[in-house]
């Protein structure tokens, strides 16, 4: 009886594996990328751009995240009076996975030369979420001259992540289910049940609704999205100091732990404490809720940034 039930088990995995990968390919066949697809190395990264204006804005997510789903509104919003361009690291969004390391001196040397082979031009207001906002940091230090501005929302610098606890039994398992089409079918079944579930990991906007659900169980925690975190204790810091570069911090608030750990919370809020003796020019803001503010609050991101423009960036 139960090497029926484990050959069952077996047949329904083969069976949900091929059909997820399959559908994958119809999927992203059905939404080619909005931008270009360039190529890096051996590999091919997207960069999408709209609008026009002296700044260029640059949007880069956070760890398995999908930038143009989680900055949808305030891409479009931007883009109004300003430049804007999404863009995908490897393994994220259309982007190609890559065997580069995922160390943060390749990822700023890949953004580099992706910005330059595209034809973007700055100075760059270059905005991350989470580890996206740590690469735009490291960014900026390593390319000062072409940078008018940063934003981190609710991002640490690399020393905080010197304390990255090691991945946990559940990434595997998330990997497994994405690979063999089980999240895709959990997704399905929770967005038509309680769509609300969702809230914290799909964007507000209905337009970009389906597209960030197909980004969500075809590249959450793929591998090279798992490197980047695994190799985020080991990335070098390059000092303390953006001498005048505009530095906005946009903190979730504290009433939320972001980690279920209190000591890890106190470390992070006095990295932000730090983190504004970075710049001559620098603001925090506190922002009521939890780490993926940026999705279900996207007008107060939307608020800060045409403030931090207006008031802070030259």
């Amino acid at each position: 009886m139960i090497i029926k039930i484990i050959l069952v088990i077996l047949i329904i995995l083969i069976a949900s594996t091929i059909y997820h990968q399959v559908r994958k390919k119809i999927e992203f066949k059905q939404n080619p990328p909005p931008g270009e697809m360039i190529k890096i190395g051996e590999d091919k990264m997207h960069i999408y751009g709209k609008g026009e204006g002296d700044l260029t804005i640059v949007f880069t997510s956070g760890g398995s995240g999908f930038t143009y789903g989680h900055f949808y509104e305030a891409f479009n919003e931007l883009a109004k009076e300003n430049r804007v361009v999404a863009y995908d690291r490897p393994g994220y969004g259309w982007s190609e996975s890559t065997s580069r390391p995922r160390t943060l001196e390749q990822i700023n040397k890949d953004l580099y030369e992706l910005l330059d082979k595209s034809g973007e031009t700055g100075p760059y207001v270059l905005v991350g979420h989470s580890i996206g906002g740590t690469e735009v940091l490291q960014f900026a230090q390593r390319y000062p001259e072409l940078v008018a501005g940063v934003v981190m929302l609710d991002a640490g610098s690399v020393n905080y992540h010197k304390q990255e606890p090691p991945l946990s039994w559940s990434t595997n398992i998330i990997r497994f289910s994405r690979f063999t089409g089980i999240l895709r079918f959990e997704t399905y079944v929770m967005d038509k049940l309680k769509p609300s579930i969702l809230e914290g990991s799909l964007p507000k906007s209905e337009e970009v609704r389906d597209l960030s659900m197909m980004m969500f169980y075809n590249r959450l925690c793929n591998r090279n999205a798992l490197e980047e975190i695994k190799q985020l204790p080991k990335n070098k810091e390059l000092g303390k100091n953006l001498g005048d570069i505009p530095l906005l911090l946009l903190t979730a608030s504290e009433s939320e732990p972001k980690h279920h750990d209190i000591e890890r919370d106190e470390l992070f809020m006095e990295d932000q404490k730090s983190l504004l003796e970075w710049s001559t020019n620098s603001k925090q803001k506190m922002v009521e809720g939890s780490h993926m503010f940026l999705l279900y609050e996207p007008e107060i991101v939307i608020e800060e940034l045409l403030d931090f423009l207006d008031n802070m960036v030259e």
